[in-house]
């Protein structure tokens, strides 16, 4: 889904025919998910009255606003204060860096990253963090790319320099959320491991095949791509990891 302005027309565009492309996906797989949805579901499960709820590089603070309705306690953290910070969260956010977390210990009862984790250059340091300020058995409740699939194997291949422009030309994708990535937790195995060193347990890892709604012929071949990774030997070339681990 493009982050460009909400209130721009060609996003508008762009909404609208990713909307009818998504009915016709749902008409063809009834009960498909998209990972955002997975992941934001896991985390709405676990908002009961009184959780404290941290949402770790939250960006525009929009999935902490999109649940406001919830009665959790819920604040968005993040190392800068996006240019387009939702105004109506301003009092929901904390700028703060993940790996020097200002939280006491045994005090979280929820953290959420959506993709972050792609972005750590000390992804088990981060872990470690959350863990440390979790609550026995608390979550931690990440989304991030998967870098076996194809996708995210090219996209490792283009410098960062021109990500910034390709993601605006194709996506919407504004610059200022185009970041440096190195994919150092970005294996279903690898972040098991991580999550397991770092002191987790029951880690559940779901791979995800995001079917790209955005322009016609790409959903198409997308289209024929989840065909082929349904296939159970084909999976790990899915293109996201949901991940769910407690303390």
């Amino acid at each position: 889904m493009t982050t460009e302005s909400p209130h721009s027309a060609r996003y508008q565009q762009i909404l609208k025919k990713e909307e009818r492309r998504k009915r016709l996906l749902w008409s063809w797989f009834p009960g498909y998910h998209f990972s955002n949805e997975i992941f934001e579901h896991d985390i709405r499960n676990r908002l009961e009255p009184g959780v404290l709820w941290i949402d770790l590089g939250c960006g525009r603070n929009d999935l902490v606003e999109e649940m406001s309705d919830c009665r959790a306690k819920a604040i968005g953290l993040d190392t800068w204060i996006h240019p387009r910070l939702n105004p109506d969260s301003r009092h929901r956010f904390v700028r703060a860096g993940i790996n020097n977390l200002p939280i006491k210990p045994n005090s979280v009862d929820l953290f959420s990253a959506n993709d972050v984790f792609e972005h750590l250059e000390n992804p088990l340091a981060a872990l470690q963090q959350a863990y440390k300020a979790l609550k026995p058995g608390g979550f931690l409740i990440t989304r991030t790319p998967n870098k076996m699939s194809p996708l995210f194997i090219v996209a490792r291949m283009i410098p960062d320099g021109h990500k910034k422009s390709i993601m605006k030309s194709l996506f919407g994708v504004s610059p200022e959320d185009v970041f440096p990535t190195y994919y150092r937790a970005n294996r279903a195995g690898v972040i098991k491991r991580l999550l397991s060193s770092a002191g987790f347990s029951r880690i559940n890892v779901h791979v995800v095949e995001d079917v790209h709604t955005a322009f016609g012929l790409l959903f198409f071949l997308s289209i024929l791509y989840y065909l082929l990774v349904r296939l159970p030997f084909c999976s790990f070339l899915r293109t996201n990891l949901v991940v769910v681990a407690e303390k």
